[in-house]
């Protein structure tokens, strides 16, 4: 074989820097487009990163406020409420208090009251009525007792037959007596005899204290 068709052992060496060298020098001049281009990435990730920060750093912010807004009306409207709460109960107290202290007046009764001389009165509703069928029985002019009426006579379901009474307010000392009855249902009335019924209706009704003299 001819040893001249190829490079010998001490050729080498000076190949290998030879490629090296152009190597080095592609890549020297391929390198600063590859940096430009991982520069300009490097500065478009930046820029959306950049972005997406402060998306994210708004909508934090936006948020924190809304948080704030509606922590803030919230506190307000429980305050409101336990105000008007607090106002409702301390109005519900007045009308108590004022309800307790307003004095009930006292309505006469009928209950019988006694006299320093020991004479007993009552207060009763008076009315008046005449010998008529429609107000009396069919013997309108004979009382319960069994007498004849006549100016002075009462009826009463109070007081037994017999007993005296007076009404000062209206008659002075004038003495009736209790010798008829009125309907079971009037417990608390007495009914003054009249000789025509336009008396009768001219008398109408009155409140009057009836005094027991015997």
């Amino acid at each position: 074989m001819n040893k001249s068709l190829f490079a010998s052992d001490a050729d080498i060496p000076p190949l290998l820097m030879l490629s090296l060298a152009v190597s080095s020098l592609i890549i020297n001049l391929c390198f600063p487009q590859y940096s430009a281009l991982a520069n300009t990435r490097k500065q478009r990730f930046t820029a959306e990163t950049s972005s997406e920060e402060s998306k994210l750093s708004f909508y934090t912010i936006k948020n924190e406020i809304e948080e704030g807004v509606k922590n803030e009306t919230k506190s307000k409207i429980q305050s409101a409420t336990e105000e008007q709460t607090f106002s409702e109960l301390k109005l519900e107290k007045k009308i108590k208090i004022a309800i307790q202290t307003v004095s009930v007046p006292k309505v006469a009764t009928a209950q019988p009251t006694t006299t320093e001389a020991g004479i007993s009165s009552r207060w009763v509703t008076v009315t008046a009525y005449s010998s008529t069928v429609d107000q009396c029985d069919s013997n309108p002019f004979i009382t319960a007792s069994g007498t004849h009426v006549r100016d002075g006579v009462i009826a009463t379901n109070l007081l037994s037959f017999g007993t005296k009474v007076k009404f000062p307010s209206v008659y002075g000392e004038k003495i009736f007596v209790v010798e008829d009855r009125m309907n079971q249902r009037y417990s608390d009335r007495a009914d003054i005899w009249f000789e025509t019924r336009e008396q009768a209706k001219q008398f109408g009704v009155k409140r009057l204290e009836m005094v027991v003299v015997s």
